[in-house]
C-alpha cells in the first residue's frame, strides 16, 4: 500500500516536506520535537497569564492604579532556543521601562512537561550564562547598547530583580554590602537582588526591555535595501567596531562565559558555551565539555571544540549519510586536529582573551535609519576568547558559512570585510588600545586563513565544505585523490573507525525509516 505523505512544520523553515527533511544534514527528527515545545509554550503562556502578569508587575513594581497584560498570541515571537512574550505595560511611568517588556524563556528540551530532574539543566545554564553578560556589560560596557534586564529567575535557584526598579532602602543595602566585600576582597554583587517570596514558572526566564520601532529596525529587515550604500555600509561597519573594541577593553584571564550564582555574583567560571554546544547537547549528542571547563591557552579549546565535532559524528543518527561520505568527515576531523598548531601563534596561545559576541547576525543587531547600531540583542553565546579569534561579524555572510566560495557569497563578504577592516583601524586609533593591534591580527588571520580555520570550528555542518574550500589549499593543492584522501586518513581519526560506520550506517537507515513515519499520514 502506498504512502500517504503529509508536511511538517520545523522551526526557522515553516513547511517543509519529506523530501526536503530527507536531505537536511541536521537532525530533522529533533527539529520537529522542537516545534512541539514551541506549541507547548503556546499552551502554557496562555494558561499561565495571571501568574505571568503578576511576575511582570512585581518585577516592574507596578503601583496599584498601573497593569500588565499579556500581548495577542500572534505577537509571541519564537527561535532556535527561546520563546519571547512581550507584555504591555499600563502606567503613566512607563518612561521607566518602556510601553512593553520581553519575556524570555529559554526552549529547554523538558521545558514544558519537566520530569523529575526538574527543568533542562542546560536551559538554565544558558540563562545564568546571559543574564551575567547583561551584568558585566552593564558594570564594564556601559557604551555597548544592549537591552534594560529587569528581572529574572532560575528554576534551580531565586528570582532576581534590578535595582533600578528597587525601593531606595534595597539600593542603599545593597550598595552597602557592595563596600562591605570590596573591603573584605571578596567579589562584588551585580546590580540585581534577590526576591524573596516571588515564585516564579516552571522554567527559568528573563524580564528584558522591549526594543519598539521608534529605537531602531533589525538590521535583517533592512539589508536588501541599505547593502550597497557605501555611507549606510561605513556607519554599521564603524559602529560595530567600538563595541568590539570597547568589549575588548579589559583584558580576561582565561576563555570561557560568565555566569552567575545564586548570590547574585558573576565570575568567569563557565565553558565558553556556544550555540553549537547548545544545538548538539539540546539533541542528546554530548559535547564532551564539562559545564565547570575554562581554559587560559588557545590550544586546548581548539582541541576540545574538535571534540564535540567528533561526538557529533558519532552520536546525531543522521551525520553520516554512508560510508565514503564518514569516511571523508573523519579524515577531515583528523587532519584538522593535526594542523591546530598551524593556526595557533605562538606568542599569543596564552596571552590575554578578549569578550566577544559570538552571534552577531543580522536579526540580533538593530539600527537606526543611518544604521548607526542601536542595540545588540541575544547575549547569550557571548564568550571570553582568544584575541587570534576575534574576527569581521557573521552579519556580513550571506547564507550558511559553506556558501563562501568564490563562485559564491564570498566576493560580496570581501566587499564588506575590506569596508569593515578600514573602519576597525581607524576606530582602534581612536580607543588606543594596548597591546598587540586587534586589525593586523584580523587581517593576518584572513591571510593565514585560520578564519576559515575558526569559521570552520564554529559550523558542525560546515566544517567539511569550508575545509576543502579553503584551508585544504594552505598544505597542497595537490593532496592525493579524494578515494586517497578517505582509505589513508580516515583511520587515524579514532580507534575503531570501520565499526563505527557500520553503526553509523545502521543508524542512518533507522533515522530514515523513523523521519519516513514522521512524514507519513496514520
Amino acid at each position: 500500500m502506498e504512502r500517504k505523505l503529509r508536511t511538517r512544520k520545523i522551526l526557522h523553515h515553516g513547511v517543509i516536506t519529506h523530501e526536503e527533511a530527507s536531505e537536511r544534514e541536521d537532525d530533522v527528527l529533533f527539529k520537529l520535537a522542537q516545534w512541539d515545545l514551541v506549541e507547548d509554550w503556546y499552551l502554557y503562556c496562555k494558561r499561565s497569564q495571571n501568574q505571568i502578569e503578576h511576575i511582570v508587575a512585581n518585577h516592574l513594581r507596578l503601583a496599584d492604579s498601573e497593569r500588565c497584560e499579556l500581548s495577542q498570541m500572534q505577537d509571541w515571537k519564537y527561535g532556535s532556543f527561546n520563546f519571547n512574550v512581550p507584555v504591555i505595560i499600563h502606567s503613566d511611568r512607563r518612561g521607566r521601562f518602556g510601553n512593553r517588556v520581553l519575556l524570555r524563556l529559554p526552549l529547554g528540551r523538558n521545558a514544558y512537561n519537566a520530569g523529575e530532574g526538574g527543568f533542562d539543566s542546560l536551559a538554565n545554564e544558558k540563562v545564568r550564562c546571559e543574564v551575567a553578560t547583561y551584568a558585566w556589560l552593564d558594570e564594564n560596557c556601559p557604551d555597548v547598547p544592549i537591552p534594560r534586564l529587569f528581572g529574572f529567575s532560575f528554576s534551580d535557584g531565586p528570582t532576581f530583580s534590578s535595582l533600578r526598579t528597587a525601593p531606595l532602602y534595597r539600593r542603599w543595602l545593597h550598595k552597602a554590602q557592595a563596600i562591605l566585600r570590596k573591603i573584605l576582597r571578596l567579589p562584588c554583587p551585580s546590580q540585581f537582588y534577590a526576591r524573596r517570596g516571588l515564585l516564579g514558572l516552571r522554567s527559568p526566564y528573563m524580564l528584558i526591555e522591549y526594543i519598539e520601532p521608534s529605537k531602531g529596525s533589525m538590521l535583517s529587515s533592512l539589508w536588501d535595501e541599505g547593502s550597497d550604500q557605501p555611507k549606510l555600509r561605513a556607519n554599521l561597519c564603524r559602529d560595530l567596531s567600538r563595541i568590539m573594541l570597547s568589549l575588548g577593553r579589559l583584558p580576561l584571564p582565561r576563555i570561557g562565559s560568565f555566569t552567575m550564582d545564586n548570590a547574585g555574583i558573576v565570575t568567569l567560571t563557565n565553558r565558553p558555551l556556544t550555540d553549537q554546544i547548545a544545538l548538539l547537547e539540546s539533541a542528546g549528542v554530548d559535547s564532551g565539555i564539562p559545564r565547570n571547563r575554562t581554559y587560559t591557552a588557545m590550544e586546548p579549546y581548539l582541541l576540545d571544540t574538535l571534540k564535540y565535532h567528533d561526538n557529533r559524528l558519532v552520536g546525531q543518527p543522521n551525520a553520516v549519510i554512508d560510508e565514503e561520505d564518514g569516511r571523508e568527515q573523519m579524515a577531515t576531523l583528523a587532519i584538522m586536529r593535526t594542523i591546530v598548531s598551524h593556526f595557533v601563534s605562538p606568542a599569543l596561545r596564552d596571552e590575554q582573551f578578549a569578550f566577544t559576541l559570538t552571534d552577531l547576525h543580522r536579526s540580533n543587531i538593530f539600527v537606526d535609519q543611518d544604521w548607526h547600531v542601536t542595540c545588540i540583542i541575544d547575549l547569550e553565546w557571548a564568550c571570553s576568547l582568544p584575541l587570534e579569534m576575534q574576527q569581521p561579524p557573521e552579519c556580513f555572510i550571506e547564507g550558511a558559512v559553506d556558501n563562501l566560495t568564490p563562485d559564491d557569497e564570498l566576493p560580496m563578504f570581501e566587499s564588506w570585510r575590506q569596508v569593515f577592516m578600514l573602519q576597525f583601524e581607524q576606530v582602534e586609533k581612536e580607543y588606543a588600545t594596548k597591546g598587540p593591534s586587534r586589525a593586523a591580527l584580523m587581517q593576518t588571520g584572513w591571510d593565514s586563513r585560520a578564519f576559515f580555520y575558526y569559521l570552520a570550528l564554529k559550523s558542525v555542518t560546515g566544517l567539511y565544505a569550508i575545509f576543502l574550500q579553503h584551508i585544504k589549499e594552505v598544505f597542497s593543492s595537490e593532496v592525493a585523490t579524494p578515494d586517497a584522501f578517505r582509505e589513508t586518513i580516515s583511520p587515524f581519526w579514532r580507534e575503531g573507525t570501520a565499526q563505527i560506520l557500520e553503526k553509523k550506517i545502521r543508524d542512518k537507515e533507522e533515522y530514515d525509516r523513523r523521519l519516513l513515519d514522521a512524514f507519513t499520514e496514520h
